[in-house]
């Protein structure tokens, strides 16, 4: 990774353009008159030659590379992008890119993603999460007027800009592309695509059901950790779904476009999938259930009453019960990078969705009155054994650099510090001293963080929180 950059926005500016952005995607068209140049390009297999008229355009915005750098970014996303939102079947995206029928959106929301895990990449920045704004400021100018029609590119380009936009700190911007994802895939009613699942769908190939029903899903996952990290309310109602869970990430992977699906495809009963992505939107379902009985619950003007217990206790289960069912292997270090990421990821969310409904019955100002009094042991103890339950995830994938998990990573650390700082007040020793070690070991990560992603600054809120509370 070069920080360095020869000139920048007077650069920019002085150079001529040399073609229009229609153009990045036809590779006949050109404005250079040398005769020879265009065969040389034309002689280009299709992959390399749509590789480099992008890195035309990127050179604009400061880019230095080839095309086989620019094909090593693809590789990144893949490998580092996809395991957390797989939405983007790559065989077909391969395809699309040798018939030169991808729209070039979708091509450089991708590459916003995947920039900062490509350690040869070099562009006009001085921190790693910056380095996917190039690709991003041209991916937002082209989408903008590919909107009014909706498609499944643009969604998938609308769901990669609201991640690349949180993780580079901008929790509205993301919140608000999100939320446009969120509204174009109801509008294209993805969210009713198996209202009658015996029904057989002429219209698309499997692959393109599943991909369908990966990107609706990945709306929904947006919506909960969005809601969880700016507080706002869930825009989706997932009683309102009707879209069957995906298949095992292998069969979908793998499988060309042409490929004849599984022969459940079609039927209402689908084998029960324990893939780590089915086990992320079950949990996820969960979750918004969760965030949902929060918001609502400074309204309620007595929170005690047995309803509302009642409900506290069933979403309690609820996570406890999926819990029992996740596909957590024991022999982790074993597994692929990318299943140990899809793993990492789901462990995380778990833990966090306990401290988050569970926090809700402890009072961090007089530490013993509560929402549920009857609960409040209950509450403690489980969100202590999810702080640590963090703690641990992190410690037992320490071979792998926390830069390469998802943009969320940092909030989850933050929500469970606060639980940390709450138990340094324990008047048991062992929880003290546990607290105080796996607190410091969050603020070394969050620090970390801080060189890969753009978040909003916990470690000053968590030293704020700390001081007043202790």
């Amino acid at each position: 990774m070069s920080t360095e950059s020869p000139n920048s926005s007077s650069a920019r500016t002085s150079q001529p353009i040399g073609y229009s952005l229609s153009d990045v995607l036809n590779p006949y068209s050109s404005s250079s008159s040398d005769n020879e140049d265009q065969a040389q390009e034309h002689a280009k297999p299709p992959v390399q030659q749509f590789h480099a008229h992008i890195l035309n355009q990127l050179k604009l915005e400061g880019f230095e590379g080839t095309p086989e750098l620019c094909a090593d970014i693809f590789e990144c996303y893949f490998q580092y992008v996809h395991p957390h939102f797989p939405i983007i079947h790559k065989p077909s995206l391969i395809e699309k890119i040798n018939h030169n029928s991808i729209p070039k959106f979708l091509i450089f929301a991708m590459l916003a993603n995947a920039a900062r895990y490509c350690s040869q990449l070099t562009l006009i920045t001085n921190t790693q999460y910056h380095t996917g704004e190039a690709f991003a400021s041209i991916a937002k100018n082209i989408l903008i007027d590919n909107c009014q029609v909706p498609s499944l590119e643009s969604l998938q380009s609308l769901l990669l800009l609201s991640l690349h936009e949180f993780s580079n700190g901008r929790t509205f911007v993301g919140w608000l592309f999100g939320g446009m994802a969120q509204r174009m895939a109801q509008e294209m009613r993805l969210h009713k695509l198996d209202e009658q699942p015996s029904r057989v769908h002429t219209e698309d190939s499997w692959i393109t059901l599943e991909t369908k029903r990966r990107v609706w899903w990945v709306c929904f996952i947006l919506d909960c950790y969005s809601s969880m990290v700016t507080g706002r309310p869930m825009t989706i109602d997932e009683t309102e779904s009707q879209v069957l869970i995906p298949h095992f990430n292998d069969e979908w992977e793998n499988s060309q476009s042409s490929s004849a699906p599984p022969t459940y495809e079609l039927t209402a009963h689908r084998p029960q999938s324990q893939s780590h992505f089915s086990s992320l939107i079950r949990l996820s379902i969960i979750v918004g259930k969760i965030l949902r009985f929060i918001s609502t619950l400074e309204l309620r003007s007595k929170p005690t009453l047995p309803s509302v217990t009642s409900e506290f206790s069933f979403l309690d289960t609820s996570l406890y019960s999926w819990e029992s069912m996740a596909p957590f292997p024991s022999q982790e270090e074993h597994t692929s990078l990318y299943h140990r990421l899809q793993s990492i990821n789901v462990k995380l969310l778990f833990f966090t969705a306990v401290i988050v409904l569970h926090k809700t019955n402890i009072d961090f100002k007089e530490q013993t009155s509560s929402v549920f009094c009857d609960h409040h042991n209950h509450s403690l103890d489980k969100c202590t054994k999810a702080a640590n339950g963090i703690s641990n995830v992190f410690r037992n994938n320490n071979d792998i650099s926390i830069r390469f998990l998802h943009c969320f990573s940092p909030f989850t650390l933050y929500v469970s510090s606060m639980i940390h700082i709450h138990n340094k007040k324990s008047s048991n020793s062992a929880i003290l001293a546990t607290a105080t070690e796996n607190l410091n070991y969050h603020y070394d990560l969050l620090n970390q963080c801080k060189n890969y992603q753009h978040e909003v600054d916990y470690i000053d809120l968590l030293r704020k929180f700390e001081k007043s509370f202790l």
